[in-house]
């Protein structure tokens, strides 16, 4: 097989794992072929998206808003009690309000909107008169929501620029960090180990590499807008025979 087939091949069962994915979960198969006819009927993108469709794309991953309201909720100073343990906010209108942490991380955005799908999420959870506080300081959602969906389509799109970025011929530029380990043959009786491993040992990573990247972000200085790349890296586990047999 040549590397032009290769690749094909590829591509193709990544559209069809994101099919597999929108069908599993319901999504009529007359929307997934309009999905697919109307992203066909784009301009082709050569050299990346131009200037407006970036800006867009930044201010419209919403499913990094939850984690970075939570992120300044949890270590902000006047959003802290004496304990150093988040204070209760109001869930709408000026600071301190979770609508306005939104609107300061995403001024852009829709942060009444976000802050109310937060709520819905189980993100923030209300205690006492009009006080809400984070569920956690992780984003962690258990039902399957359009912030979900969002999420796993941007993961999927990520994963795949970064794939392309270290097999290019024509960027002369260091690689990315793109691995896995794998084995066929896991016990089920290690299965709940695996899980406790792996939860354990990829939090403690995420949040050594969460500190580095937090103390590097942009300097935001009043009437001043200057931004900075998206940049960070997203860890998950898998069991496939345990999927198969749902």
């Amino acid at each position: 097989m040549s590397e032009s087939e290769q690749s094909s091949l590829y591509f193709k069962r990544s559209l069809e794992s994101v099919v597999d994915f929108l069908r599993s979960n319901g999504v009529p198969p007359n929307e997934i072929r309009q999905i697919v006819e109307d992203r066909l009927g784009l301009p082709a993108v050569v050299s990346g998206p131009a200037p407006s469709v970036r800006k867009a794309r930044a201010s419209n991953d919403i499913d990094t808003v939850y984690a970075e309201v939570l992120h300044r909720w949890h270590r902000e100073p006047k959003l802290l009690d004496e304990s150093a343990n988040p204070r209760g906010i109001r869930l709408f209108g000026k600071s301190p309000s979770v609508e306005s942490l939104v609107r300061s991380e995403r001024p852009d955005a829709s942060p009444r909107k976000i802050a109310a799908s937060m709520r819905k999420a189980g993100l923030v959870l209300r205690r006492g008169r009009g006080q809400y506080f984070p569920a956690s300081r992780i984003a962690t959602v258990s039902m399957l929501s359009p912030m979900i969906i969002e999420h796993v389509s941007k993961s999927l799109a990520r994963f795949l620029d970064t794939v392309l970025a270290n097999t290019s011929s024509s960027r002369n530029l260091p690689t990315l960090i793109e691995r896995y380990t794998h084995i066929p043959d896991l016990p089920r009786s290690e299965l709940a180990k695996f899980r406790e491993f792996s939860q354990s040992h990829g939090t403690s990573f995420l949040a050594e590499v969460d500190d580095w990247l937090e103390a590097r972000r942009v300097k935001r200085k009043p009437n001043r807008s200057k931004r900075g790349l998206a940049a960070g890296i997203h860890v998950f586990a898998y069991v496939e025979q345990e999927k198969r047999q749902r």
